[in-house]
């Protein structure tokens, strides 16, 4: 009777074992998703301020557009909680494009958005590779 509570208990004592491996193994890889699934919803939210951003620039180009002329490029830098956030806009012959520009503190760009506005019209502006 006593060796089969022994070996009932070498039974249990495996099992405990095997069960605390397996449950620390699924916490590590929750948390390892979990990250990069914040990764992914950081970057998704710096795009959409990037896309922001270059729509600011069009606004603030179709409420100055007789201080620009051909080849003028102007950048202006918004105040954020995180980072730096600035807008470019850069005037050619035919378009306005305006660049959403997420920059990191030290100064190295996270990310860019660029829309084009043909003939400088800001209600037919679409989205081009800045």
């Amino acid at each position: 009777m006593r060796n089969r509570n022994r070996a009932a208990r070498g039974y249990i004592l495996m099992i405990t074992l095997l069960l605390v491996s397996v449950m620390g193994i699924l916490a590590v890889s929750y948390l390892l998703v979990s990250s990069s699934d914040y990764r992914i919803a950081v970057r998704e939210e710096w795009g959409i301020r990037a896309f922001y951003l270059a729509r600011s620039g069009l606004e603030y180009y179709s409420v100055n557009s007789s201080a620009f002329s051909p080849g003028d490029r102007k950048r202006l830098e918004i105040e954020g909680d995180t980072g730096r956030q600035l807008f470019e806009i850069k005037v050619t012959e035919n378009d306005v494009i305006s660049t959403g520009i997420i920059a990191s503190d030290s100064g190295s760009e996270v990310l860019r958005r660029a829309l084009k506005a043909p003939q400088g019209d800001i209600r037919r502006w679409y989205e081009v590779s800045p």
